[in-house]
């Protein structure tokens, strides 16, 4: 869905095909995309040698993966970050019924599940009714990810008193938790702790909490 991108492309030795990116209806978008995917599969990849097909959800391409793995030997892997789409909700109860029943068939088809918390864990074992998926937490490139500028002047302003400064980067969404991290605050402040919670979040989001 990137704007302006183009539908083929090498990025750092990767080649990128972008299809579907055009369709805005949400059902049309998901059916072509099956179709567009399985003609590209077939078209220019069908002859190579393929050692595995990694996915990011189960949702998306999910007709697609049940026909792979039928009709060939690719191995099949879900990288699951969510609840099967990707889509902003806080719990797998805001799926249509159709996703967790299609997710659960590719869980079992899959060759290996890989999620990032016990929470997607959870919810693989859930629908698929096997618990196959294996927890690799997200890492963070420290060096990357580390201040181009301290300010101790700045810290000491943020602190304003109290002894620990706290900082998340997130969204604000009823999916990151704000409010529950809000309210621990509160708790380790009335047990005497001084603690202040920075929230940084996109500028165009409305605090609603």
């Amino acid at each position: 869905n990137t704007e302006n991108a183009l539908d083929h492309e090498m990025i750092e030795g990767i080649e990128v095909y972008r299809i579907g990116k055009s369709y805005k209806n949400k059902i049309i978008k998901f059916l072509i995309l099956q179709f567009l995917f399985l003609k590209l599969y077939f078209s220019k990849f069908r002859k190579q040698k393929i050692d595995l097909i990694n996915v990011h959800y189960a949702f998306p391409l999910s007709l697609v993966l049940v026909i792979l793995k039928l009709f060939t030997k690719n191995k099949i892997v879900i990288s699951e970050y969510h609840f099967a789409t990707g889509a902003d909700i806080s719990c797998s109860e805001d799926n249509p019924w159709y996703v967790n029943k299609m997710a659960g068939l590719v869980y079992r088809l899959a060759d290996l599940v890989l999620v990032i918390s016990q929470d997607n864990r959870r919810y693989v074992k859930q629908v698929s009714g096997v618990d196959k998926a294996i927890v690799i937490k997200q890492g963070t490139d420290q060096d990357f990810f580390s201040p181009t500028f301290f300010d101790e002047n700045k810290k000491k302003e943020l602190l304003a008193g109290q002894e620990y400064l706290l900082v998340t980067t997130s969204r604000i969404s009823p999916r990151k938790n704000l409010e529950d991290m809000i309210k621990a605050i509160k708790i380790i402040n009335d047990a005497g702790f001084k603690i202040k919670l920075v929230i940084i979040a996109p500028q165009q989001t409305a605090p609603n909490i």
